[in-house]
């Protein structure tokens, strides 16, 4: 029984599909909290540098125009002597009044002086040697004033520094770019002039910024991060991966919902989504009406947008990135999709959520291993939760992700939660208790995988940060086993290959878990 607890909150979630009741959104996953001292001053809703002219002393609290001898607390105009109460005090020289005393500094204590932040100093910031060729005020002109989201964001971002510091330029993030936060145009054209540097992009509130030859990413950030100039937060180009353990099997013809079939989609009797598909289908159809009006966002390789299970599935097929189309080159994008989305047809297996609409959002550039980058994952989280946008967008899938974070997520994700949208990630392969960016960003359900004796899959990340578990597959390490063909692996629809529209892939991985979770929460 223990081990099937941690099941429960999905049980439920695909169980409220048939009542109508929305699922109890899980618990995130918070990232750690940072506090730096500041040297800028809030008013209101900009932040303005602390002028060294004020007039006023920290020193010396005592107001010019309050001389009060703190030594004597006598004042001038109450002469009595404390010594002799009944002698008046006489002047010494009563044509001459004499010169009050020069009240003396009050010591101040160390906790009563605020500390001046010195990003250098701070244990985890970036090597700031010459050969990183860091940037100086006298080199960049400054941005003008903050707003207070820009201040934040600025503070956050020292949480990004040793990850900067320790990951390569050109083969963790993208060389010689940044990455900025705007809401137009015109915006990243500021930020990039306040840098040195020149706009490749702007797309959905994402610029791509380029920075100048000389000059490094590590150089940038560590300028960026700087608590005591007025440059607003920018951040690497990071590189993020798909999240599929096993790689691609193929099958043509199965009817994958049935046990007999050696395509069992064996997650469907773990998650009970059987008794779902019966409870609220349409006797005439045979289709979960109840899910039409529902759209889920997949952010992935891309859709297979002419297979036979996505027929009337697709309302939506964009490409985040410039020079492809939305179709997936890979697989991993339609596999994820179909896993929540493929439809009731006696065609190939069928959705957790049949019934549901797909907005499929691609992530990867060119090729089958397209490179995935936090540009195109920012854009594409940023179009799927527009208010303004004619697909009410109510669940975001994301297998994706690598171990580098980024701040830069936090914003966007807050934003998609506020419009209402459940945000879900996968947890991670590498058997470890360590974060994956972005499902251990606050707002984020992070989702493990088990297998189908409610066990963690031999290659789930776990811990604390990982919010719920679903059944993902499980592989033999052993490539050369026999074992390894049958392991347990999700089916569901594929990219086309080799001239062939309707195949199916099998995959393993958090990837293939966390849509399971995403077609509960819809």
């Amino acid at each position: 029984m223990q081990k099937k607890m941690k099941f429960l909150s999905l049980f439920l979630s695909v169980a409220l599909l048939v009542t109508g009741i929305a699922p109890v959104e899980a618990a995130a996953y918070a990232t750690p909290a940072f506090s730096t001292n500041q040297v800028m001053t809030l008013d209101d809703q900009t932040i303005t540098p602390a002028n060294p002219e004020d007039p006023q002393d920290l020193q010396n609290p005592q107001s010019p125009e309050n001389p009060e001898d703190i030594q004597n607390p006598q004042s001038p105009e109450n002469p009595e002597d404390p010594q002799n109460p009944q002698t008046p005090v006489t002047p010494v020289n009563p044509e001459i009044p004499e010169t009050p005393q020069e009240p003396e500094t009050p010591a101040i204590s160390e906790n009563e002086i605020p500390e001046t932040p010195d990003v250098t100093e701070l244990p985890e910031t970036l090597d700031v040697s010459v050969s990183e060729n860091v940037i100086s005020e006298n080199e960049l002109p400054l941005a003008g004033t903050l707003s207070a989201e820009q201040v934040l964001a600025k503070r956050e971002l020292v949480a990004d520094i040793k990850t900067v510091a320790e990951a390569k330029e050109g083969t963790d993030y993208v060389a010689g770019e940044v990455l900025y936060l705007c809401d137009d145009s015109k915006q990243a054209e500021e930020a990039a002039a306040a840098y040195g540097a020149t706009v490749k992009s702007f797309n959905n509130g994402v610029a791509v910024l380029l920075i100048p030859k000389e000059q490094t990413v590590k150089a940038v950030m560590n300028t960026a991060a700087d608590q005591t100039n007025q440059l607003p937060a920018v951040y690497p180009n990071y590189y993020r991966r798909l999240l599929s353990e096993t790689p691609a099997n193929e099958s043509f013809t199965d009817p994958y919902t049935k046990t007999q079939s050696e395509y069992y989609q064996y997650y469907h009797e773990l998650v009970n989504s059987k008794y779902v598909w019966k409870a609220a289908e349409s006797k005439k159809t045979g289709i979960n009406e109840r899910l039409g009006d529902i759209v889920v966002a997949v952010l992935d390789s891309g859709i297979n947008t002419a297979h036979e299970d996505f027929e009337g599935v697709i309302v939506d097929a964009k490409a985040m990135v410039d020079g492809v189309t939305p179709e997936d080159e890979n697989g991993h994008g339609s596999n994820v999709a179909g896993i929540i989305a493929n439809k009731a047809n006696d065609k190939g297996g069928r959705g957790v959520a049949a019934g549901v609409k797909i907005m499929s959002l691609r992530l990867s550039e060119a090729g089958e291993e397209g490179d995935i980058t936090d540009a195109a994952v920012i854009a594409a989280i940023n179009y799927a939760s527009n208010p303004d946008d004619e697909f009410d967008v109510r669940v975001m899938n994301m297998s994706i992700g690598d171990e580098k974070y980024s701040s830069i997520y936090q914003e966007p994700i807050k934003k998609a939660r506020q419009n209402g949208i459940v945000v879900v990630a996968a947890a991670g392969n590498g058997s470890t208790d360590g974060d994956i960016c972005p499902a251990c960003i606050d707002g984020v359900v992070s989702v493990g995988s088990v297998n189908s004796e409610y066990q963690k899959s031999n290659f789930s990340n776990y811990g604390p940060h990982v919010d719920i578990s679903a059944p993902g597959g499980d592989i033999n390490p052993d490539l050369t086993q026999p074992g390894y063909i049958r392991a347990e692996r999700n089916w569901a629809s594929g990219h086309v290959r080799e001239g062939k529209v309707n195949t199916y892939l099998s995959m393993a991985g958090t990837s293939q878990a966390s849509p399971i979770v995403a077609a509960a929460a819809a």
